[in-house]
């Protein structure tokens, strides 16, 4: 079933053609509109609830509206989907799958990007469509569609300790120092920072892997927590997303860490924290096997999945990251740091002010004692 745009002769509105090549007919139904941009919608529209056939002389605009409406809202890159599908109505508004070969393929990539990296993505995108219209049983044959070659680049660029240290300094609002502090403590991916709730984060861990998250080769990891920014994750606990504003999610950090970025005067993208940490590790000395948990990278063998039962679980990485956290500690994060045992028992011998925080329940204990004992019975209601 091929669909496609056309006026008619004494009219100004646009018309759905539809040819059947089974029948040779055409049925035409009017957009009622003259507008093309508007056409093109209700063409789209009508694509979709077409009844399934497999189709010989199906479009890429065909293919493309199929994929959105049933799979590729649900994918990771659906920014990367919606802009394939604007240039193929740009660039190939009526051109049939089966005709259109490897030649004029090449000559489409050679439209839609300059660098063989951005070609290589899109086309790949339009390979992930014919290939789940294949798969569905929506075209008969799985044509060939072309493959770019294109060497990865160096990819973004990592952030120096002492821009470390200036985009944590710069971080003013609650949601900022979240988002940083978690990127750093983990060396998680953006977008699983703004993905963890609360309850993701017990007992010094903190679980990428929310209940419902769909699995895919970007692992998540189960992260132990460094005592600095697990310090400070619990004294600011809260329930729903960790990161948040106004009470709801993020739906992307872009925004957030250009302004932090801009006032610490550092260029650069969110995902160079994580590539810091990476190469603070390496310098560090932490074990190849404890970096690869930490970032979420794939270890290799089924006792991968156990690797978290041990005592030692990532142990030298979340020390490590500790000693990165303390090294760069702005004002707003160093009131956190651990108090050693020694100096918690000279600021209660010495009758100086009580700890803020303590991880020694006994130490509470007593300081709860001894705020009882000091009440009288006038006030004791």
């Amino acid at each position: 079933m091929h669909c496609y745009l056309e006026r008619r002769k004494g009219s100004p509105n646009w018309y759905v053609h539809q040819y059947d090549a089974a029948t040779g007919q055409v049925r035409r139904v009017s957009t009622g509109t003259p507008d093309r941009l508007r056409a093109e919608q209700v063409l789209a529209q009508h694509i979709i609830k077409l009844p399934h056939q497999i189709a010989n002389d199906v479009t890429l605009v065909h293919i493309m509206l199929r994929y959105w409406e049933h799979h590729g809202q649900r994918v990771f890159s659906t920014n990367a989907v919606k802009r394939v599908m604007g240039l193929i109505v740009e660039h190939e508004p009526e051109t049939r799958l089966y005709e259109w070969g490897i030649p004029q393929q090449k000559a489409f990539a050679a439209k839609i990007g300059r660098k063989p990296g951005t070609q290589r993505r899109y086309m790949g995108q339009i390979r992930a469509a014919v290939q789940w219209s294949f798969d569905n049983g929506e075209i008969p044959t799985m044509p060939a569609i072309l493959r770019v070659e294109a060497q990865d680049g160096s990819g973004v660029r990592p952030f120096t300790t002492e821009e470390l240290g200036s985009l944590l300094a710069s971080a003013t609002r609650e949601h900022e120092r979240r988002f940083l502090l978690l990127c750093l403590a983990t060396g998680t991916r953006p977008r699983a920072a703004l993905a963890i709730q609360w309850n993701g984060i017990s007992e010094g861990v903190a679980d990428f892997n929310q209940l419902g998250r769909r699995r895919t080769k970007k692992r998540y990891a189960l992260a132990p927590l460094a005592p600095l920014a697990s310090a400070y994750l619990e004294a600011n606990r809260g329930i729903g997303p960790v990161i948040q504003w106004k009470g709801k999610q993020l739906a992307t950090h872009k925004m957030t860490f250009r302004r932090i970025a801009q006032r610490a005067g550092v260029e650069g993208t969110a995902y160079g924290i994580r590539k810091a940490v990476a190469i603070w590790l390496r310098k560090d000395g932490v074990p190849e096997w404890d970096i690869k948990g930490l970032l979420g990278h794939s270890v290799g063998g089924v006792t991968e999945r156990y690797a978290h039962y041990r005592p030692e679980y990532m142990r030298a990485a979340a020390d490590s990251v500790e000693r990165l956290l303390r090294a760069i500690c702005p004002g707003w994060l160093a009131s956190y740091l651990p108090v050693q045992a020694e100096e918690k028992a000279k600021l209660l011998i010495n009758g100086g002010p009580y700890p803020i925080r303590t991880d020694d329940q006994f130490l509470k204990r007593g300081l709860v004692d001894m705020d009882f004992q000091g009440l009288k019975g006038s006030n004791d209601d």
